[in-house]
């Protein structure tokens, strides 16, 4: 056999065999291809699935937002009526302190005249309710005169 047949021989040997390292090497990269972009397909799943959840959390985060805001506004609201309440009840009761300090001032005169006609009730005589209400003869006699008219 001649050299250059040997030679073709081998050449063509080693053409074929780098042929089937080439296709195998192919093969390979398009299997390691696919694999990526099924992990490549996956990552822009989550990622979709994750702005989608983002999008819905902004949503949420807004409408508790707007319902503080609400209610933040229905407190100042509340919050301004309890006060104006407070104000006037605050008044009503300065007002009846007033009365009430006004009505202390003229209870002892109410004293004696209660506790005379009570005894005018019992029967007591106008030297009684003279001598234990210090009261003139006068205003007595006028008290008497007005129980024994409102008894008839």
């Amino acid at each position: 056999m001649p050299l250059l047949t040997i030679t073709l021989l081998t050449f063509s040997l080693l053409c074929f065999v780098a042929i089937i390292a080439i296709v195998i090497y192919i093969k390979k990269q398009k299997s390691q291809m696919i694999y990526l972009e099924t992990q490549l397909n996956t990552i822009e799943l989550t990622v979709n699935e994750l702005e989608f959840a983002f999008r819905q959390q902004n949503l949420l985060i807004e409408k508790i937002l707007l319902s503080t805001e609400t209610d933040k506004t229905e407190n100042d609201q509340i919050s301004q009526s309890l006060e104006r309440r407070i104000k006037h009840l605050q008044n009503e009761q300065t007002q009846i302190n007033e009365k009430l300090t006004s009505f202390k001032e003229q209870e002892p005169e109410d004293k004696f005249y209660n506790r005379a006609l009570k005894l005018a009730r019992l029967g007591a005589d106008i030297e009684e309710i003279i001598r234990d209400c210090d009261m003139p003869r006068v205003e007595a006699e006028l008290l008497l005169s007005i129980h024994k008219n409102h008894n008839k």
